[in-house]
């Protein structure tokens, strides 16, 4: 971990890979246990008059293989399960006569006791079952490969978003499917995930949201999913590894050879899905952290890069890059539209000369991703925390442009940033933008650090949104008049360090997924905000 990433996750302190060993967060409403609970399927025999936390009669059915590694103090076992209410462990780990060991005994259990004729038929065995493929080489090669295969199952009226499982080394044709799965179960009642993996025969529970995202979690989902909740790098259109404007080879067969993979859907749905689990347990998030007391853990997604998404220049394998999205250059909180054209010629000429390739950590794939130029940008999840941090009245537009504005041509992974979260007031009486401005401003006064003095700067007046914009816009057209080839040699460093900055970040697991190249950037790199020149100023 390189010393740029240490700065942003240490001062972020807050990880299911495409849903892989997610997270979510725990509710205010209940401050006693880590999982409150509230109501209970039916066929779960349960009530929920135990302090918040569901009341499951007679003998959970899996206590005697469930180990909680999670760190809380929910216990193990019998305690554990029943201090639980998410729809796995009401209807798998709690109800039923036989504790399944493994991802088909799982989904055979949920068609027995999670059935709805509205939406899983009892007489179909795929119905309410969905199935979406991600692979970092298939699409690249044409050729069937290797994937990872996140499973949806929707019953009783639950959302789709409600339940995840991830399969990992699927291989092309398999005649079965991996027994192992990591698992995402929503309690909609407490507002978050909870996170299993069950493997040779046994569970094993790696706690809440809120668990995830606490300092110090022992969880390993906390890698990952740093904010968290459910997580796909690809977030965007055209879905970068996932199904949606390329078919992957070999996916559908996958999926048809397997009822318990059910039908096959593509990267807009898993997107749908993923934004759908944030936006419902962002909202709880904030309010666990703010029970917390701490300003700098409720803010971190203002100033810091807590989640990070990927985005791309073009949207087709056909396709040959045209322009470099305003995405790359800015925060999408500006407001600005367009992109600053590029000849495609001179794009491969400087990914050439950059010595670019894509490779699995074996072989070389080429020299670019299928959509080209695959860039790191501003997370969906981060920017959905602050807007409901503006929602609730805790920030208002001025206050999150001031801090936007400092070091604005980084919009990820910016250390001056992510540092000004050191003169975060350390308590207020009252959370209102014009407090969080008078104690950022007391202790902001005195500092010699020059993005210190911007942020008092930017602070002490008012009302200045407005210009904030324009200096974005200056910027923003200064890279659109430098002449193409120059410019697209700084946009090669700049990506190149972007990318590097987030390979370093546990959740990038696999090489294939953004372009190496042999480019030796220095930590700190910028655009300038008026020339759009490179410097390290």
């Amino acid at each position: 971990m390189n010393k740029l990433t240490r700065i942003v996750c240490v001062a972020v302190a807050v990880g299911l890979v495409a849903v892989g060993c997610g997270d979510t967060e725990e509710p205010a409403t209940n401050a006693g246990a880590n999982n409150g609970g509230g109501k209970t399927d039916d066929a779960n025999n349960a009530s929920t008059n135990n302090g918040g936390r569901p009341v499951k009669e007679g003998p959970s059915i899996c206590a005697g293989k469930i180990d909680n590694v999670s760190g809380n103090a929910l216990g193990d076992g019998e305690e554990l399960i029943k201090n639980l209410n998410d729809p796995i462990a009401n209807l798998v780990l709690h109800a039923g006569d036989s504790c399944p060991g493994s991802f088909g005994d799982v989904m055979d259990k949920l068609r027995a006791a999670d059935t709805d004729d509205r939406s899983c038929k009892v007489d179909n065995v795929r119905s309410g079952i969905g199935a979406m493929v991600v692979s970092e080489t298939a699409q690249i090669s044409g050729m069937p490969t290797n994937y990872r295969v996140v499973v949806t199952r929707t019953c009783n009226g639950r959302a789709t978003h409600h339940i995840f499982f991830s399969l990992f080394g699927v291989s092309a044709g398999a005649s079965s499917l991996p027994d192992a799965a990591e698992v995402m179960a929503f309690d909609p009642d407490a507002g978050m995930y909870n996170y299993y993996e069950v493997t040779g025969g046994r569970w094993e529970y790696f706690g809440s949201s809120k668990d995830l995202i606490d300092p110090g979690s022992p969880a390993r989902c906390a890698q990952c999913h740093t904010g968290g909740g459910p997580v796909m790098k690809e977030l965007d259109t055209p879905w970068l590894h996932w199904e949606g404007h390329e078919d992957t080879p070999g996916a559908r067969e996958l999926v048809d050879a397997h009822d318990d993979l059910g039908s096959k859907n593509s990267g807009s749905t898993m997107e749908g899905l993923v934004k759908a689990g944030n936006r419902e347990w962002n909202a709880t998030r904030i309010d666990h952290i703010k029970g917390s007391g701490s300003i700098k853990r409720l803010l971190a997604p203002l100033f810091c890069t807590v989640e990070v998404n990927l985005d791309n220049g073009n949207d087709f394998k056909s396709s040959s890059l045209s322009r470099i999205p305003n995405e790359f250059y800015l925060d999408p909180e500006w407001g600005i539209f367009g992109s600053v054209n590029m000849g495609s010629d001179i794009y491969q000429a400087a990914i050439t000369e950059a010595g670019q390739t894509v490779t699995d950590g074996r072989n070389e794939l080429g020299d670019d991703t299928i959509f080209d130029f695959v860039f790191p940008e501003r997370a969906f999840a981060d920017m959905d925390y602050v807007d409901k941090l503006q929602a609730m009245g805790i920030l208002d537009e001025d206050l999150t442009r001031d801090v936007l504005a400092i070091d604005f041509t980084r919009p990820v992974f910016s250390a001056r940033r992510c540092g000004l979260l050191e003169f975060a007031p350390d308590s207020l009486d009252e959370l209102t933008p014009d407090k969080l401005k008078a104690g950022f401003i007391a202790n902001l006064e005195g500092s010699e650090d020059p993005a210190a003095q911007q942020l008092l700067t930017n602070l002490q007046t008012a009302d200045d949104a407005a210009t904030h914009k324009a200096a974005v816009e200056t910027f923003f057209n200064a890279c659109k008049a430098r002449p193409q080839d120059a410019h697209m040699a700084d946009v090669m460093k700049m990506v190149t360090l972007t990318r590097n900055t987030a390979r370093d970040l546990t959740v990038f697991e696999f090489p294939a997924t953004m372009p190496f190249s042999e480019l030796q950037v220095e930590e700190g790199t910028h655009f300038h905000p008026q020339t759009c020149e490179l410097t390290n100023d």
